[in-house]
């Protein structure tokens, strides 16, 4: 057989981890950009936190939560793992009451705002 035919079995030379399925049906063979993809995956380094390096840090999430989202912020502390169980209950806690405090502080800013245009 000629060296540049390729041979029914080129995909033996990759690891094993490294022959999975790519999404969707693929016709005949696998292009080189798939079995590339198909590497990476098997060479990732294990870390399967959806929040990449930002959800393992604590300050970055409670800022986040405390600053920018409020009670919409909450699923970041759910799916975070830098949070225990306990912690998690006590930051959803304190977010509910945060977020309870602000649309009162709002209540009372309306409140003093109408009273001010009234007069």
């Amino acid at each position: 057989m000629n060296d540049s035919t390729p041979s029914p079995n080129d995909d033996d030379d990759l690891p094993v981890m490294a022959q999975v399925v790519v999404e969707g049906p693929t016709i005949g063979r696998q292009t080189r950009q798939q079995k590339r993809q198909a590497i990476s995956v098997a060479e990732d380094d294990g870390n399967d936190d959806p929040l990449g390096r930002f959800g393992r840090s604590k300050v970055a999430i409670l800022v986040t939560v405390f600053l920018v989202a409020g009670i919409m912020g909450l699923p970041l502390i759910y799916v975070s793992r830098a949070f225990n169980r306990l912690e998690k209950i006590f930051w959803t806690v304190v977010v509910l009451l945060y977020t309870v405090a602000l649309f009162y502080g709002l209540y009372l800013y309306v409140i003093w705002l109408f009273d001010r245009v009234s007069r």
